[in-house]
């Protein structure tokens, strides 16, 4: 599986091609392993019945095999492992009959067998399978003859030439079969991972179209106000997240900020969000009515999604000339405000359903009266679900201490990486599994 993902972007005789000659670059390593042992068997033998030549020829052997198998993973020998292969089964053929010349033919017959079963581990076509066994076979069955007498000039013993022939042509013809039976079944899959591999570079890019396209829901740039201070954050847990915020200037005195979340992750709540997002840029003149806003927001997502598609959802308007925000909620976290004047964090809470249940939601608004240097604190359920390693969630309790000493700095841009530098301390390296979004909001 690791060749299929590495390649896949191969056409299909060079991705065959590659892959044969790692499958027979790793049976030239079986192949060596085994004749390692049995060379080094035989040159034991060799030298305890006093046979210096063959002693000799066996530790050679070792030492050729020794460096085979030293280069077997080499790039260089891979590429060649085809040719390789074919000249070691030759060496090793004629070593092992040169060992055995002096034993019984029938066990130079049984080796031979023995031997053929050996091609099997390899790809070789059938002109290369005879490249190794003919003369291997051929020597054999020669050898035979010759402990057979007469065997040539005697008709009534050609069945002794035949059959081994028959054999080898069974052996070869198995040894194609297999090869070519193999080069099928790799095809087959390699065509199907291929297939799958493009189909996933289609969604991955699909994924990132709609990563792209979701960055650029959010706002580009921070508004400057000579009366509110801005600073916000949305970090998506995956590759297509549910949160959202936005910035809406009504008036010249007049400014809304919204923050939502997507029940879920992924395609369904990234087109969720975009038509949330195209329908409060159509409403965006009404937003100083958040409460009138939410009632018809609540009415496309219930007639435009799913049952399963819910949205919670934040309106504030907030008004230089008033000295007040107004919010209105639905099913979202508390907004936490800092009151300059007490040093005090209070939750404001608007109890509601989210966006979408079908259950005749009613949403209410909240007025709060702001003095210079008040902070509020809008966020999505992802920061306070954001969990530790130990499974310890970051907590509104937390959350609230934090935003309490960070609440004093001079700028919302500070007050928001001091919260996000608390909760990656917190984090660790635990794996977020919900987006994170806030907006600090800061009187001047």
């Amino acid at each position: 599986m690791e060749f299929f993902t590495e390649n896949l972007n191969l056409p299909d005789r060079q991705a065959l091609a590659e892959h044969e000659r790692g499958a027979n670059a790793q049976a030239l390593r079986g192949v060596a392993v085994v004749a390692t042992l049995a060379s080094a068997a035989l040159a034991l033998v060799a030298y305890a019945g006093g046979q210096v030549a063959a002693t000799v020829a066996g530790l050679v052997n070792l030492c050729l095999l020794g460096a085979l198998l030293t280069r077997s993973s080499s790039e260089g020998l891979v590429r060649r492992s085809r040719v390789v292969a074919v000249a070691v089964l030759l060496l090793e053929g004629a070593l092992l009959l040169w060992l055995l010349w002096d034993q019984p033919a029938t066990l130079k017959i049984a080796l031979a067998l023995g031997y053929s079963g050996l091609l099997f581990w390899f790809r070789f076509t059938a002109a290369e399978a005879a490249l190794v066994l003919v003369p291997l076979w051929a020597t054999t069955c020669f050898i035979w003859t010759l402990e057979l007498k007469d065997l040539w000039l005697a008709p009534k013993n050609l069945g002794g030439v035949i059959w081994p022939t028959a054999v080898l042509g069974s052996v070869l013809a198995g040894i194609a079969t297999s090869t070519r039976h193999r080069r099928q079944r790799f095809l087959q899959t390699w065509r199907r991972e291929s297939s799958l591999d493009r189909e996933r570079e289609r969604l991955r890019e699909e994924v990132e179209s709609a990563r792209q396209i979701q960055i650029s829901m959010l706002p580009r740039a921070t508004p400057r106000l000579d009366w509110l201070d801005i600073a916000g954050v949305s970090m998506p847990a995956h590759e297509v997240g549910g949160d959202y915020y936005d910035y809406f200037t009504l008036a010249e005195d007049e400014f809304a900020v919204v923050i939502g979340d997507v029940a879920g992750h992924g395609l369904a709540s990234g087109l969720l969000l975009s038509g949330l997002r195209s329908c409060l840029y159509l409403l965006r003149t009404e937003l100083n009515q958040p409460v009138a806003v939410l009632e018809k927001l609540d009415d496309m997502v219930r007639n435009t999604t799913g049952k399963r598609l819910l949205v919670t959802l934040q309106c504030a308007c907030f008004s230089a000339k008033e000295r007040e925000v107004r919010i209105a909620s639905a099913g979202h976290p508390p907004v936490l405000r800092y009151s300059a004047r007490e040093g005090k964090i209070r939750e404001v809470s608007l109890p509601a359903l989210p966006l979408g249940t079908r259950l005749g939601a009613s949403f209410r608004e909240e007025q709060l009266a702001l003095e210079a240097g008040d902070v509020l604190l809008f966020y999505t359920d992802g920061l306070v679900e954001t969990a530790n390693l130990a499974g310890e969630p970051y907590g509104p309790t937390r959350l609230a201490s934090v935003f309490s000493q960070a609440a004093r700095a001079r700028s919302s841009l500070e007050i928001r990486n001091s919260l996000l530098a608390d909760l990656a301390n917190f984090k660790g390296d635990s794996r977020r599994n919900d987006d994170v979004t806030l907006v600090v909001s800061q009187v001047r």
